[in-house]
């Protein structure tokens, strides 16, 4: 999952970490590593350029 605007989304990401992993353990810290915060469009299209580098999209049909 890609966010734009950490200090927008930041209370809800601490909010999952600490009251649905810590305090719950309703998710798993790993999970956590699936959402990646930017605050601008070109973090989100380096970040982008780099996962396909090592994971090609390809039809799953």
């Amino acid at each position: 999952m890609v966010l734009v605007g950490r200090s927008y989304w930041g209370g809800l990401i601490n909010w999952i970490k600490e009251t649905m992993g810590e305090t719950e353990h309703n998710i798993n810290p790993e999970d956590l590593d699936l959402i990646h915060l930017f605050d601008t469009a070109d973090e989100v299209v380096g970040f982008l350029l780099d996962y396909y580098k090592t994971k090609p999209l390809v039809p799953n049909f």
